[in-house]
């Protein structure tokens, strides 16, 4: 039997009725208690059902004189003080049949703008003169007024009850208020708030009871407003301000009716160091705890003294129903059925909690509300069983809080993280190592610490050492990889660490940290042979998990060593020494008596050995070999790119030559003008166009054919010279399947043959896309490292596949040594800006010129991009000039194959960009541009599809050139359908490393942007 059914009108109540029927009937009925302590000392009002139902009346015709009574969905935003009128101001623009944008005071203007871009906002309200919102209105100039103080809401005579008569089928979706997610991750994200949303926890009156309990909800808006009105809960609310265990503590005292209390898990974390506040808990009946995991010590200690319940929400479902545990399971958390979750098996013993969609279960499956689009919802939350009891499950962490090493293990940080926080000397802690190949720790310190890095360390160590006893070998924390900070980490508003946001807060921290070994080579003190064992042995010992490590000549496999361990060690020799060991060089050597004997003989091949004639013997050939053969860098550079002609090859070509390295340029193109085309196109594009100064030859090739169809004297010519082949050459279409690509694959399988018969140590520079990977957040867990990718399920498309299979091919015939190679994969390429000027446009068939023309013919312009939301595009110009850079890179050993991210690292959003857009625009049609919602902006391009148009006084344009976006309509559709899709987060360490011109990136911001406009003629 369906819910509905079973018990109505539960589930199907409307709050502004609710609150109103409640007013008539019961208008003395505490309904909220509110704190006020402005003047040092606590007092407290009381607020009854009757003075929240006409406060809401007085505000709602407030609103509209103040909004002269505004068209049906008209967006307001607001900021204040964290009181009472962000309820009444939603339930108001329910009433009123507006909308109200609630944009968190911690965002930035960057996060304000995007957030009024995507809803259209066009008045902004502020809860007092003293809230500052002149750069919000200087970016979005709009009207701009104060709302009333609370107290003086509340004073109002009895206002004219605002008529409100709504059905629940016809209100359902309309809108409660307007929210965000937390935009740790880029900017923030648009949530609507439905009343159905709010209705669903109205559902909870219907669900069952398990041994006797109800489900509860969680904290926030359904807590504060939720719960009082659909549960008659008398809800006491904080002061504005920063919570803390001091304000919990004045609270208890002064208001001694108190039953139950929502704490945030950083506030838990204080109680549980103060024995007098645990006390006082203890009169309370239970106290409910979301927003973020309680460290395990905190809450082991708090629920001690009282009943401590964990629970969860979520911006886009708002609450998770859950049935109270044990005392002792406190970490714990019983989901009521009715939710209709499930656990999905993700690794070892984690579990993804997920929602499907379940017609009888429509009343209490807010997700759903939220998104009715969709059929499941995936939290990405994990969760371990409980060893016993079953439907108890325990938080473990986010899919995206794991930390993914360079060698691709992957481990969850969460729990070291609350172990090292649970010390007396530290704050927070915040795992870091995403792409590295080992693990580091930053530590945040408590506050009123005096003690020193160093004196903190010392005393933090011992329980670095516990976590590191738990933890598998490769990610344990090194000592050397434990970095105290001087300033707090970033945080949510709900008081937990921001991973992403401290990352980037200390990245410069992180970089020194990973780099700091590599300064300890300068003062290593290995100029006794004795001292390098010493050395290298307290290196393996640190590494081993063995603690009978002491025999210079033991074996180190013997000893607790594995390839991991293996690998580990070759990395901290190079960071402490500056000494690079080969991959098979531990496992043929494998003690550290034979792994000294290899470093000392190759770092004095031109001295007399200090060990045994196997040196001298090795010294010999290093010395005859350097003085008989001369250096490689004596030979010609010789670079061979293929597809000159292309947008990007024709830069590629530009910075080669103009490069004083490289000595001759072979251009290989299909098309037999290439030679005479060249100078055109560099003409067009300011470039280059005449190549005396050094040679540049241009050859017709096949790919596809054997030797490329070239003569048996060319094809050897290039074999003998060649010392770097660039392979640029590849149709871009996103249309085609995986087939269509099967001769350029036949292209890539000749150029392994030309590697292989190549006289030079060869390095090849593959151009592959970040298409490999477009798919990743839905197949894949973490950023992507910069190594091979092996999840075959990561591309989105035929030509993302087309790219993963030719990496593989150059990454095997690599490993087996036909040459060197570098994988650069790139992103979204703009337009030319160094030459300043409008030569050498960006592609005007590509997506976004496309969307560009498009908006001008419809006169509108969508505010977000969805899944391209995040401009992190490289200017075709920078771009040729970072892939130089790799090209020209010193040679990597014949079996080396590198993998690079060619992204901007300083990335924007489209909403940033979008108002610069627009002007230009508008300047060039003398008419509006309006900015609407992406999903709107592909409907109009729908009904465009059919319609002829009248541009300016000129002949009637059908869907022709005008109306170019019409062949991609399936791409902007794609956009909307991903729109609460992210894209994947790129690891770029190895990139950053290797082109000074990727570190010096700025973001995509206004000038580019206008250049390019200017380009396209705007």
């Amino acid at each position: 039997m369906s819910l509905e059914v079973r018990k109505a009108p539960f589930g199907r109540r409307l709050l502004p009725t609710v609150i109103d029927d409640r007013a008539r009937t019961n208008p003395n009925e505490a309904m909220f208690v509110l704190i006020d302590d402005s003047n040092g000392t606590i007092s407290l009002k009381r607020i009854s059902t009757s003075q929240f139902s006409n406060a809401i009346n007085h505000v709602t015709w407030w609103l509209k004189e103040q909004l002269h009574d505004p068209e049906p969905g008209t967006v307001f935003g607001y900021i204040g003080p964290y009181d009472l009128r962000y309820f009444i101001l939603m339930v108001a623009s329910v009433k009123l049949g507006c909308k109200v944008l609630l944009s968190s005071p911690r965002n930035s203007i960057a996060g304000h703008t995007a957030l009024i871009k995507q809803s259209d906002c066009r008045v902004w309200l502020t809860g007092g003169a003293n809230i500052d919102v002149t750069q919000i209105l200087i970016e979005n100039p709009m009207p701009h007024y104060i709302l009333p103080g609370l107290m003086n809401i509340l004073q109002q005579p009895s206002a004219t009850p605002y008529p409100y008569e709504r059905q629940f089928e016809d209100a359902r979706w309309d809108t409660l208020a307007l929210i965000h997610t937390s935009g740790s991750t880029g900017v923030p994200k648009l949530v609507p708030l439905y009343l159905g949303t709010a209705a669903c926890v109205d559902a909870f009156h219907i669900m069952n009871p398990v041994d006797g309990k109800r489900p509860t909800g969680t904290a926030g808006i359904c807590l504060g407003l939720d719960s009082a009105v659909y549960f008659n809960w008398t809800v006491v609310l904080p002061p504005p301000g920063i919570w803390s265990a001091d304000t919990l503590e004045r609270i208890l005292d002064q208001v001694p009716t108190v039953e139950a209390a929502f704490v945030a898990p950083s506030i838990l974390q204080e109680i549980s160091q103060s024995p007098r506040l645990l006390t006082k808990l203890e009169k309370l009946e239970f106290v409910t705890t979301a927003g973020g995991p309680t460290p395990q010590y905190a809450g082991s200690i708090v629920s001690k003294h009282v009943h401590l319940h964990q629970t969860m929400g979520s911006t886009e479902g708002q609450w998770l129903s859950t049935i109270p545990c044990r005392r002792e399971d406190w970490e714990y958390i019983h989901i009521a059925d009715e939710t209709g979750y499930e656990m999905v098996h993700d690794s070892e013993e984690l579990y993804e909690l997920t929602f499907r969609r379940r017609q009888e279960y429509e009343l209490t499956q807010s997700f759903f509300v939220t998104f009715p689009e969709i059929d499941i919802w995936h939290t990405k939350d994990l969760y371990s069983k409980h060893p016993t009891l079953p439907q108890r499950w325990k938080f473990e962490g986010r899919k995206d809080d794991l930390i993914v090493l360079s060698n691709g293990e992957k481990f969850n940080p969460n729990r070291t993280e609350e172990q090292l926080s649970g010390h007396p000397l530290v704050q927070a802690a915040c795992v870091v190592g995403s792409g590295r190949f080992q693990p580091a720790v930053l530590l945040e310190l408590a506050p009123n610490v005096q003690a020193t890095p160093e004196e903190v360390l010392r005393e933090v160590w011992s329980e670095v050492q516990t976590c590191n006893e738990k933890l598998p070998s490769f990610a344990k924390i090194h000592r050397s990889h434990v970095k105290v900070v001087s300033e707090p980490f970033s945080r949510l508003a709900k008081g937990t660490v921001s991973r992403y946001a401290t990352w980037e807060k200390f990245r410069s921290t992180i970089e020194q940290l990973y780099s700091a070994r590599q300064a300890i080579s300068s003062s290593s003190n290995i100029s006794t042979f004795e001292a390098l064992l010493e050395q290298v042995l307290g290196i393996a010992q640190e590494i081993s998990s063995s603690q009978g490590l002491f025999d210079t000549n033991a074996n180190l496999f013997e000893a607790g060593f594995d390839s991991l361990s293996a690998q580990e060690l070759r990395y901290a020799i190079h960071d402490i020494m500056g000494f690079d060991l080969e991959s098979g060089d531990v496992f043929q050597r494998p003690s550290v008596f034979q792994l000294c004997e290899l470093i000392w003989s190759r770092r004095h091949s031109q001295e007399q050995p200090l060990i045994n004639p196997r040196d001298r013997v090795r010294g010999k050939i290093q010395d005859f070999f350097l003085k008989s053969f001369p250096s490689k860098k004596d030979r010609p550079m010789s670079v061979i790119i293929t597809g000159t002609t292309g947008y990007l090859g024709s830069y590629i070509l530009d910075f080669l030559y103009r490069n004083p390295a490289v000595d001759e340029i072979w251009c290989l193109n299909r098309d037999r003008l290439a030679a005479s085309k060249q100078p055109e196109l560099a003409r067009h594009r300011g470039l280059v166009e005449s190549w005396e100064a050094k040679t540049v030859k241009f050859l017709t090739v096949n790919l596809q054919q054997q030797n490329w169809g070239l003569s048996e004297e060319e094809f050897a010519t290039l074999a003998a010279r060649a010392r770097v082949l660039i392979h640029n050459a590849w149709q871009v279409n996103f249309n085609l399947p995986l087939e269509s690509f099967d001769d350029h694959l036949v292209g890539v399988k000749h150029l392994i043959r030309f590697g292989e018969q190549a006289k030079n140590a060869l390095h090849v520079v593959f151009i592959s896309s970040v298409s490999v990977a477009m798919n990743w957040n839905r197949v894949a867990i973490g950023p992507v490292a910069e190594l091979p990718i092996t999840n075959l399920d990561a591309p989105g498309n035929g030509y993302g596949e087309s790219k993963l299979v030719a990496e593989h091919l150059i990454y095997e015939a690599s490993r087996r040594g036909a040459f060197s190679a570098s994988v650069c994969r790139t992103g979204q390429a703009g337009g030319p800006v160094d030459n300043g000027t409008v030569q050498g446009e960006w592609n005007r068939h590509e997506w976004l010129p496309t969307l560009i023309e498009t908006s001008l013919h419809m006169r509108a312009l969508p505010s977000e991009l969805g899944l391209c939301e995040i401009t992190d595009w490289i200017p075709i110009d920078r771009l040729a000039s970072m892939l130089t850079d790799i090209a020209l890179l010193p040679p990597l050993s014949a079996n080396a194959c590198r993998f690079y991210h060619l992204v901007n690292p300083t990335k924007t959003s489209w909403g940033a960009i979008a108002p610069t857009i627009q002007e230009r625009l508008t300047r060039t049609c003398s008419a509006e541009i309006r900015i609407c919602p992406l999903s709107e902006w592909v409907q109009l391009l729908e009904k465009t599809a059919s319609l002829a148009r009248t541009v300016a006084d000129g002949p009637v344009v059908h869907s022709g050139r005008n109306l170019r976006g019409l062949k991609l309509i399936d791409f902007y559709r794609g956009l909307v359908a991903e729109a609460e899709s992210t894209q994947p987060i790129w690891l770029m360490e190895g990139a950053l490393s290797a082109s000074p011109n990727l570190r010096q990136l700025p973001a995509v911001g206004e000038n580019w942007m206008t250049l390019w406009m200017k380009q396209w003629g705007y």
